[in-house]
């Protein structure tokens, strides 16, 4: 995995190095972002989940390394977890994490008003809270549970791509992208095997 993020960084640089010398140089950016995550957990010991929803927010920073190519460290919180349908009783795992991406975003030049943009990077997570809520559908009836034995780290890796839409002196964003968490969740036996797969859906404005 380290070797396949040192190769797709290389990729990048090699390509913002033969961008056009016409391409406007950036400048450093701050903004805020938000949306939705369509969270659910991945692994050989997962099974009939279904994703629960959730919310990311948080704040970016822009730091360009070349006409194309940019630094963006993230700062986020961000619900994951999952569902599970038993019958006459919901179960749903709440994961809340503040999340810290370091993301390779490689801006795609055009002739047309938006700005196409690809990104690619690691992210580490400390997790805030972890619950588990059971709702009975006949009795309408709720029960809500910390869980133990979960891990207080967790580390993924991001890809993903959206478009940048100037407006006026702001730069709004509209993106979507995939958190393949790398570590298993749980603090239990070594050999199980259940992890994060997150897919998120975001809108940002840049100052």
């Amino acid at each position: 995995m380290k070797k396949s993020l040192i190769v797709a960084a290389l990729a990048l640089v090699l390509v913002s190095s033969l961008a056009s010398a016409e391409y406007p140089y950036p400048a450093p950016m701050y903004g805020l972002k938000g949306g939705l995550n369509l969270a659910n957990l991945r692994g050989d010991d997962v099974k009939d989940t279904s994703a629960r929803t959730g919310i990311v927010i948080g704040g970016f920073l822009e730091y360009p390394l070349g006409q194309m190519l940019s630094l963006q460290g993230e700062l986020l919180y961000a619900m994951k977890g999952a569902k599970w349908d038993l019958g006459d009783v919901e179960a749903t795992l709440k994961f809340g994490y503040v999340e810290v991406p370091f993301l390779f975003k490689l801006r795609i030049p055009t002739d047309a008003g938006v700005r196409p943009f690809v990104l690619a990077g690691p992210g580490i997570a400390f997790k805030t809270s972890a619950k588990v809520e059971f709702d009975n559908v006949d009795t309408e009836s709720s029960i809500e549970r910390n869980v133990e034995n979960t891990k207080g780290t967790d580390v993924g890796l991001i890809l993903g791509g959206g478009v940048g839409i100037p407006m006026g002196s702001r730069l709004f964003s509209l993106e979507a992208r995939y958190e393949m968490g790398l570590m298993d969740i749980f603090d239990v036996d070594p050999t199980v095997n259940v992890r994060h797969g997150v897919i998120s859906i975001l809108a940002g404005i840049a100052f």
